[in-house]
């Protein structure tokens, strides 16, 4: 595939994502996409930049363009924030990651 065929193949996904509802994604998911397509472009050796690459401005001026919308429209989902730590938690931290490194990770995934 060539990067401009590439980049019209982008155009229209971007354009058209979205969830199994029919909903529009948070921003950071079109973002996180566009990401995932540069790791497996690059796992495949390709020469392509998504983000830089001049023939991909067709694709990324929509991409803005749908996040410019969806910010405007109210229509993207809106972001689910993680609950603040407990005090609870701050004050085992020091005790976990001199036993167990890795912990403070888990803290912070759960």
């Amino acid at each position: 595939c060539s990067a401009e065929a590439l980049n019209d193949i982008l155009g229209k996904f971007y354009a058209g994502l979205r969830t199994k509802k029919g909903e529009k994604y948070q921003r950071s998911s079109y973002l996180c996409a566009r990401s995932a397509f540069q790791r497996y472009l690059t796992a495949l050796k390709r020469p392509f930049n998504l983000r830089t690459d001049a023939v991909f401005q067709y694709s990324n001026k929509l991409l803005d363009a749908v996040l410019k919308q969806n910010k405007s429209t109210g229509s993207c989902k809106a972001v689910r924030h993680k609950d603040a730590i407990t005090d609870w938690g701050v004050r085992g931290l020091p005790a976990c990651c001199c036993i167990f490194p890795g912990c403070l990770m888990l803290f912070w995934v759960f």
